[in-house]
């Protein structure tokens, strides 16, 4: 039994009726469906109560190493999942200053759970292999074998996430008590959502390792920028800038300086804004127009081709006609002159 407090009053629940509590509280700690009751001191409590329930699973006894999954029972198998809302519920934490322990004892609840999932045969052989790797710090030797393995893991979560849906569905109003008839699909949803749920925390180990890594980097940044300056010594390997100041031809130690322009573009800035630019393509082509407008009252208008012509409807009118075919030939007796790339020196390059 456990007294947990609901409202101003403790109530003690039986294990059965703790877990279902404790798993409430991961879902809604998941989806996030109670914003105004969900805070760290909420979620510290919704640990404590499933490391408890965790507790009780242990000292009932209710799983054996050297037992399969074929003889637990459903009610039993669902206990596994305790693990894994340990996992979710230390990760929803937004404890800045405590972020890197519960990134650790998330990783080492999705661990323990990954491992009885190994154990029981519920993890299919690439999955245990990736966690194995993982653990032992080795990758895939190529690319194209880590590519492989996650479209496959997509596609098997993606087909235990469809069955899952189904076997909802089917046991949806039915009665599941133990000793029904639907113990075979009760015990394969409990089955299905172990399977999903390891492949979330294959993903979850991952994502604390980068997080952690980061984390670490953050704490050397902070401390070098914090601390006292390195001492320069003959062995050391930090970078050192020497230039020579532009104003009197003094030599200076500019290490902020490079530090600085570290992420500066390589090419120069633009010139002018897009603003600027958009009005100078229209004052060009407004100046075009005026142009045309002046050619076309004056009568010094450019021949056109036939094509022209007959996009205007233009190709009745004999003279414009003869005008336009010299016009063409001309340009073709050009083109054949001048083949294309004539006058390119550069090779390939243009």
């Amino acid at each position: 039994y456990r007294q947990i407090k609901m409202g101003s009053e403790f109530v003690e629940l039986e294990l059965a009726d703790l877990f279902n509590y404790v798993r409430d509280g991961a879902k809604n700690i998941l989806t996030e469906s109670l914003d105004e009751q969900i805070n760290n001191e909420w979620r510290q409590k919704i640990v404590n109560d499933t490391l408890k329930c965790k507790q009780l699973v242990e000292k009932e006894a209710l799983f054996s190493k050297n037992e399969e999954l074929e003889d637990i029972n459903a009610d039993s198998l669902k206990y596994l999942l305790l693990d894994y809302y340990l996992v979710k519920e230390f990760l929803s934490f937004d404890d800045y200053d405590n972020r890197k322990n519960h990134l650790f004892d998330a990783k080492i609840h999705a661990e323990i759970y990954l491992s009885d999932c190994i154990r029981l045969n519920l993890l299919h052989e690439s999955d245990s292999e990736s966690f194995t790797n993982h653990c032992e710090g080795t990758l895939p030797s190529s690319p194209e074998k880590r590519r492989t393995y996650k479209i496959e893991k997509y596609k098997r979560e993606k087909s235990i996430k469809s069955r899952i849906k189904e076997l909802e569905r089917l046991l949806s109003n039915k009665d599941t008590s133990g000793g029904g008839e639907w113990d075979e699909e009760v015990k394969e949803l409990i089955i299905m959502q172990l399977k999903s749920a390891a492949l979330e925390c294959i993903d979850d180990i991952a994502m604390i390792d980068e997080e952690l890594n980061m984390l670490e980097y953050r704490d050397k940044l902070a401390t070098s920028d914090s601390g006292p300056p390195p001492t320069q010594t003959s062995s050391s390997n930090g970078i050192t800038v020497i230039k020579t100041s532009k104003v009197d031809g003094e030599v200076v130690l500019s290490r902020e300086v490079f530090r600085g322009s570290v992420f500066t573009p390589s090419m120069a800035p633009p010139s002018i804004s897009l603003e600027e630019f958009g009005d100078m393509q229209l004052r060009e082509l407004r100046q075009r127009e005026e142009e045309q407008r002046i050619a076309a009252e004056s009568g010094n208008t450019a021949p056109k081709r036939y094509k022209q012509l007959l996009e205007a409807g233009e190709e009745d009118n004999a003279d414009l006609i003869e005008e336009a075919t010299k016009h063409d030939r001309a340009w073709d007796d050009w083109k054949e002159a001048n083949p294309r790339g004539w006058g390119n020196k550069m090779g390939k390059r243009f």
